[in-house]
């Protein structure tokens, strides 16, 4: 919802118009498709879906009692993710999930 307010508010694409923006959700998904980078989705596209499936499993999941994920989450939550190791245990952990995210809503979008 954010990135669709932002997208409503932004100048950066200044010369496209979106006809009842809070009604026309299609062009406003589309103007935020316009200001996803595209090289970074080129890269994602030639990431194997299978491979970042096992990844997200597995590192998402380890060490799977309980996942550090969640409990990274959690610490972000309450506001205690504040050490370096903690930090990149986090980014360690999520970065397969949010690729396997990011990939399904390419996906999805780019499905003719």
């Amino acid at each position: 919802i954010k990135v669709c307010i932002t997208a409503m508010e932004s100048d950066m694409l200044s010369n496209r118009v979106v006809p009842e923006p809070e009604h026309n959700i299609r062009e406003v998904l589309g103007y935020v498709l316009d200001m996803i980078p595209h090289d970074e989705m080129r890269f994602l596209d030639k990431i194997p879906f299978p491979l970042l499936v096992v990844a997200a499993l597995t590192l998402g999941l380890a060490p799977f009692s309980p996942p550090h994920l969640y409990e990274k989450a959690q610490m972000l939550l309450a506001g205690k993710l504040t050490r370096s190791i903690d930090i990149f245990d986090f980014l360690l952990h999520g970065t397969p999930v949010v690729l396997l995210c990011a990939k399904i809503v390419r996906m999805s979008l780019t499905k003719r």
